[in-house]
């Protein structure tokens, strides 16, 4: 097991809980694997890991032992993601809680394994060129805007289409040429509250259309603010599970 990895799965960490095998068949584009969403309580030395039961529509959900689960971790640091089984279930000082044993190491998601969710949130950008996006952070990169108005850089307003723990897509009215890197701004609804997110990203593809004058863009999203990246996880959760609930009815 990768034991820096593991040192990340902190009490109060938003986990992911879908069983092996539904999500196994869903990346292969043959089903939907429900997804649970719980927190760490506390781990131990010898690698065990301790969850809190989690609700599901409001009820206390026992999973079963013995069954293969993947779990995935929003972290400061990004997704991680392990295999493993539950090995016991048990109530400790009014706590329902998960003995979790994992049967892989604990691994960073490969980009393409972002489950990416699909939305109509307004942003607004600027562009930046190589200079500003090599900075190491927002704050620094605000600095360099501020002290040179002299250069040319385009504003405007757009709206993601889809959004994933690591990057985003969206449409916009305006042609941004050949542009390297966004400064991107937005609001999310977490908890019930607006929370602004301001990151940068790097343009990895575009596709103008020509019926509607409207130009697509892909964007990766390069976190100068971990905090960002797990804001942007946290939403995606809590919106699946909005949109699955409504889908039950």
């Amino acid at each position: 097991m990768a034991k820096d990895n593991f040192k990340e799965l902190v009490p109060g960490l938003k986990v992911e809980i879908r069983i092996l095998q539904e999500a196994n068949r869903e990346r292969s584009g043959l089903g939907t694997a429900h997804t649970y969403i719980t927190t760490v309580f506390d781990t131990s030395d010898d690698g065990t890991l301790i969850l809190n039961m989690p609700f599901d529509e409001g009820r206390l959900v026992p999973l079963p032992t013995d069954v293969r689960y993947e779990f995935v971790f929003a972290t400061t640091k990004g997704l991680l993601k392990a295999e493993g089984t539950i090995t016991q279930r048990f109530k400790k000082d009014n706590f329902y809680l998960l003995k979790v044993d994992f049967s892989s190491d604990i691994e960073k998601f490969q980009r393409r394994e972002y489950y990416r969710l699909n939305c109509l949130i307004p942003m607004m950008y600027i562009t930046l060129d190589q200079e500003a996006g090599a900075l190491t952070s927002v704050s620094d990169i605000h600095d360099l805007l501020q002290s040179d108005i002299t250069r040319e850089r385009i504003m405007g307003r757009g709206t993601i289409v889809d959004i994933s723990g690591g990057g985003i897509r969206f449409t916009t009215s305006k042609d941004l040429g050949d542009v390297a890197y966004l400064m991107l701004q937005f609001s999310l609804n977490l908890d019930g509250k607006k929370e602004q997110i301001e990151i940068i990203g790097q343009v990895v593809s575009s596709h103008k259309v020509e019926e509607s004058g409207t130009s697509t863009y892909r964007v990766k999203i390069l976190f100068k603010d971990s905090k960002c990246q797990e804001k942007i996880i946290r939403f995606i959760f809590e919106e699946e599970r909005r949109q699955r609930k409504r889908e039950q009815g």
